[in-house]
């Protein structure tokens, strides 16, 4: 969604990297106005990356998402633990 006080245009996107740590299958990577949703090759397709991007430029685009940063970077969620 658009920040009307400095004009910029939020993004959120899916990446595919083989620079993750290890055993991790997929990242999220967060800074002021950028979510990046980055996975291991083999853990979602090109094809799929490409689909997933192409609505996420729709929602964003149509203000349909919204992130709340607070002016700075934020750490990623902990990874999820068995049985949560």
């Amino acid at each position: 969604m658009a920040d009307e006080s400095s004009n910029r245009t939020d993004t959120v996107r899916v990446e595919i990297s083989d620079q993750l740590p290890d055993g991790e299958p997929v990242i999220p990577l967060e800074r002021d106005g950028e979510l990046i949703w980055v996975f291991r090759p083999g853990h979602i397709s090109p094809e799929a990356a490409d689909a997933i991007n192409g609505y996420l430029r729709h929602i964003v685009s149509d203000g349909l998402w919204e992130q709340e940063w607070d002016g700075g970077p934020c750490a990623p969620p902990p990874p999820p633990q068995p049985g949560d």
